[in-house]
């Protein structure tokens, strides 16, 4: 297998995993036409954002929710350990006979507002702020346009 074939079979890895073709040529070291060219050169259709990735969680990662939950019984823990939403953590959760009562709270994220309006201007997408404050991008793109509102 020729290096050109290896690059392209690793750049159709990454982008039916789900990332971007920018962020791909980013990590082979290659420009985006490259990848896109070569991403097409194999068969995969090139959208203009990547492929829905396949939500459901393995059994590994289920083990490893309830692993962080033995340790910590605290799921907001979890999700600050794993990089899984609430939701994901606490339906792993109960699925296994574990019930984390509701907390009938305002989220912790709507008290970063003004953080997350300017990382978001410097360029920081939503989701990548929702991991980091264990939300979806929604929850943290909801935040950014009340902030923006107001």
């Amino acid at each position: 297998m020729s290096n050109l074939d290896k690059l392209q079979k690793k750049a159709k890895a990454l982008y039916l995993g789900g990332m971007s073709v920018k962020k791909i040529a980013s990590k082979l070291g290659v420009t985006a036409p490259v990848v896109s060219f070569l991403l097409k050169d194999a068969g995969v259709e090139v959208v203009a954002s990547p492929p829905p990735l396949n939500h459901k969680l393995t059994q590994k990662q289920k083990d490893r929710i309830l692993s962080w939950y033995e340790k910590v019984n605290d799921a907001e823990a979890v999700v600050k350990k794993t990089g899984f939403s609430i939701t994901t953590v606490k339906k792993v959760l109960k699925d296994n006979g574990i019930d984390v009562p509701h907390k009938n709270v305002l989220h912790p994220v709507w008290e970063h507002q003004r953080e997350i309006t300017k990382r978001h201007l410097r360029g920081e997408s939503f989701v990548t702020l929702g991991k980091e404050f264990g939300v979806s991008g929604t929850t943290v793109r909801n935040v950014f346009l009340n902030n923006r509102k107001g």
